[in-house]
């Protein structure tokens, strides 16, 4: 099918980067740098999503665009064998440049949004999202319909007994970040370790809160939001579960997120080797 360069060049021209995006920008040149003694320009980060458009992606992006169909634009909860994931950072990559110009191909960037959005969140790990940065810079028009969001899963502990450990996903963070680096644990981090996060650009959302039920009520949600979780993944697919209440419990969520002003993100939580779930609607690709 052939690509209507007018609208791509347009989307690209609408892209303005914000003075604490273009400062992100820089952290990653350099540590990009540092790491992988790579030298690119702030261009050739134009398919990384710095911290401010990273939450104009999230107030655009709409319930459907986070459903694997023909509407799936966004899934920032995905792993690679940098935890336990069956992806390569590669092949998250590749699958995910793919779709995204599957997606752009079938005209479907009319709306001002990235063709497909994603984020690799492995538990406690940043390697997999330098990689990926380091692969982006090396070939950034390649990843032109692709919009990547630097992420990690977070175990993180320190709600009152005996239930006390949640999980939270990082978006938009420096991976590079030396204090992130040093104090990162295998398991659990103090709730401290959020200041350190957000010092980073970081902005936290509770991870996949239906699996933790009991803690969908005021009392955890004003805790998330006094140590500095600002969002929740309204809009996780629980594809794999089949409760009778699920749709009552995710109305409580959404419901609670916007009682304490918090952004809503969501994904698919792939820990396979795709960055789709098994779907019946799955593009044929």
């Amino acid at each position: 099918m052939k690509i209507d360069k007018t609208n791509k060049v347009s989307f690209k021209a609408k892209l303005q980067l914000h003075p604490v995006d273009i400062a992100y920008k820089k952290q990653l040149q350099q540590g990009l740098k540092d790491t992988f003694n790579l030298s690119c320009k702030i261009d050739d980060l134009k398919s990384v999503a710095g911290p401010v458009e990273l939450q104009t992606l999230l107030n655009k992006f709409q319930p459907k665009h986070y459903v694997v169909g023909d509407d799936y634009r966004v899934n920032y909860h995905i792993h690679s064998k940098a935890s336990d994931g069956g992806m390569s950072s590669k092949e998250f990559l590749e699958r995910a440049i793919d779709y995204a110009d599957f997606v752009f191909k079938k005209g479907k960037k009319s709306d001002d949004l990235p063709p497909f959005s994603a984020a690799l969140t492995d538990h406690n790990s940043y390697n997999g999202t330098k990689e990926v940065l380091s692969e982006i810079v090396q070939n950034p028009e390649k990843a032109e319909n692709f919009k990547f969001v630097a992420g990690c899963e977070f175990m993180l502990d320190g709600f009152k007994k005996p239930y006390s450990a949640f999980e939270a996903v990082g978006l938009g963070f420096n991976p590079f970040d030396k204090a992130l680096n040093d104090k990162i644990q295998k398991k659990y981090n103090d709730v401290s370790f959020v200041a350190d996060i957000k010092r980073a650009q970081g902005t936290l959302f509770w991870a996949h809160p239906l699996l933790q039920m009991d803690k969908i009520n005021p009392e955890f949600f004003g805790f998330l939001k006094k140590v500095g979780v600002e969002g929740v993944e309204g809009h996780y697919q629980y594809n794999r579960f089949h409760w009778e209440n699920i749709d009552e419990m995710i109305d409580k969520v959404h419901v609670l997120a916007k009682k304490f002003n918090m952004l809503e993100s969501g994904g698919q939580d792939n820990h396979r080797h795709t960055i789709f779930l098994d779907h019946p609607n799955k593009p044929n690709m």
